[in-house]
Parts: C-alpha cells; structure tokens; sequence
C-alpha cells in the first residue's frame, strides 16, 4: 500500500509501528531534500511511479484511492514507502496537499540501500515497514466495504453469536472473539475488522463461531458473499489483501487446532512456533507450513499454502523467522 501512517494509526492494532525521521538517522543529510508544497497540490497519483518517501514536518494531506479509501494526515505521519515494495514501483494511492505542506522527501535509492544494509535495525526497519504496509491494506477493505448503501444491520448481546453461516460481516461496533474447536479463541475483532471472509474464498461455510464479548453489545453490517465478490474483483488490490487476511487467519485457526487450546499471548508465541517447527531449524519452511494448514482443511491447495507463507515471511526469504512470526501474531486483534 502506499498510504500515509502516523503514530495513531488504527491499523497497527496497538503494535508500535510508527516510523519518524530518527528510524533513518544513519543516512546522511544530502539523502534528504525540505519539500513546501502549496494548498491543493497533487503530490502524486495512484498507478504513477514512486520514487520518493516522505515525512511531513507541518501541514496536511489528503490520502484517496479510486476504490472510494479517502483519509487524512498530517504532522509525523509518513507516506509514499510503499511503492518501495511494489515489485511495479506503483503507487496505490493519490496524495494532494489540503493545506500548503512542509515535507522531508528521500528518494528511492537513498532509501532502498537502507533497507538493504544488511544490519539488525534496518533489516527490523523492513520488517516494519513491510508488516505496516499489510495492515494499512487491510483497513483500507474495511473501509471501502463500509461505503455501500446495501448492507444490512445486525445486533448482538454479549455472550450471542453469530449464526448466519453465509455472509460478510463488518463491525460497527463492540468486540468478538472468534473461536473454533469450541471454546478456542484463534482472534479477536474489534470496529472496522470483517468476518466471514471463509464465504468468499473457500467453498465452505464457517467452522468458527463469533462471540460478542462486549459489555454494551456488538454492531455488524452484513453483505452476502456473492455481492462481496463482485466489488473486489473489481479491485485487484483489495482482493490480495482481504485473501491474505483470509490466509493468516488459517494460519492462527490452524495453530489453535493444533496446540488445542486459545492462540498462544505474545509472551508464549515461542511455544506455539517451536511446535510448528518440527525440525527444530529455527524457521518455518513449506513442508512444515503445510503440514499446520493441512490439519484445518486436507484439501487446501498448493497455491494456498504458499500464499499462507508469502503472506507471513516479510523479508522474502522462502522461510518464516521467529521474528517475522511474533511480529505479526503478537497482537491479539488481527
């Protein structure tokens, strides 16, 4: 994705997963070029090439996708790093300046070589950015599903659960704890997050159940699958973030399975790999990811499978590394 983040950003789910000018205090200042830009100038448009990162220093701007995502950001937040990872250097979104800005740009070299400096902070630097990158795209499908005028809305007690077994569900409102093997709680949701995206890429209906766990009661907005469908095939780029969402989702039920009991806190996700690692080798590879998925479903296919891997190992390296595994499961909305 290559929309702009701050310190606040609800997509991170409490991981602090911010990043500042002093996340990149090794380069050198020629590397980093002060930008003004003028009220209602357009920075860059979504399909263009990305060649710049940038910071803003004072001054806000307009984040907006041709799906219908449309935000704003200002002082500390960053944007424009996610054509950096874009095999097709492609940004994903359009930024225009709301008010006249004052921006730190670094270009794509300077910060590419950063990245692949091969040492322990600007290797934990990528894992970052690209982690943040995942979450951002997965908020920005909540958002655009919001916008439609057909859904139908659905109230919940605390200690109900849902029965319908063939619909998308957006939450409005409260928190749910889906479970399966009974009383196994793989994640957590809160406002914002979809549920149900098993009707959409899987011929199966649900096998996990979602529990209010709100005191004030939970609210969903409800889509039939078939109309889900039709909008992201529409949209390529929502369409690869809701079916990676929908493969790291497999991946915790299967842990659950599994280990036979809730999805491990962050401070217990160690047990929970090591028991995935069965080779003892210190990373996840093919044969041990397949074997933890085919355990949920022993039909999943090939593609699926290394989709599940593609969708956890950040730093391309064809193995999933603790590091990588506790960054993306250490928080418990998902």
């Amino acid at each position: 994705a290559d929309v702009a983040s701050n310190g606040n950003d609800s997509c991170d789910n409490g991981e602090d997963t911010s990043l500042t000018l002093s996340d990149f205090s090794d380069l050198v200042s020629e590397s980093m070029k002060s930008r003004y830009f003028p009220a209602g100038k357009v920075l860059y448009r979504e399909g263009d090439r990305g060649d710049h990162v940038y910071f803003v220093d004072s001054g806000t701007v307009e984040i907006s996708t041709e799906d219908g995502f449309r935000t704003t950001v200002g002082h500390g937040a960053t944007f424009g790093e996610g054509a950096m990872f874009d095999p097709n250097a492609k940004r994903s979104a359009t930024v225009r300046c709301k008010t006249p800005v004052h921006a730190i740009e670094v270009s794509r070299d300077c910060f590419v070589r950063y990245m692949n400096d091969g040492d322990a902070r600007s290797h934990g630097l990528h894992l970052k950015l690209r982690e943040r990158n995942k979450a951002r795209k997965f908020g920005r499908a909540g958002a655009v599903l919001g916008q439609r005028k057909d859904l139908r809305r659905v109230d919940l007690e605390k200690g109900e659960r849902l029965n319908d077994d063939d619909a998308v569900y957006l939450i409005d409102r409260g928190s749910i704890d889906v479970c399966t093997d009974g009383d196994n709680v793989a994640f957590s949701l809160g406002p914002g997050d979809i549920f149900g995206l098993n009707s959409i890429f899987t011929d199966r209906t649900h096998k996990e159940q979602a529990v209010c766990t709100d005191p004030a009661g939970c609210a969903f907005r409800t889509a039939a699958p078939g109309d889900v469908r039709a909008m992201i095939s529409a949209a390529p780029v929502m369409q690869e973030s809701l079916q990676e969402l929908f493969l790291r989702r497999e991946i915790r039920r299967a842990i659950v399975t599994k280990i036979n009991k809730s999805f491990p806190s962050a401070e217990s996700l160690k047990e929970a790999f090591d028991a995935i690692d069965t080779d003892g080798s210190g990373g996840l590879d093919k044969n041990e990811m397949r074997e933890l998925l085919l355990l949920l479903d022993d039909s999943m296919s090939e593609e699926k499978i290394e989709g599940a891997i593609k969708s956890l190992d950040l730093d391309d390296s064809g193995f999933i590394e603790f590091d990588e595994f506790k960054r993306i499961f250490s928080k418990k909305d998902f």
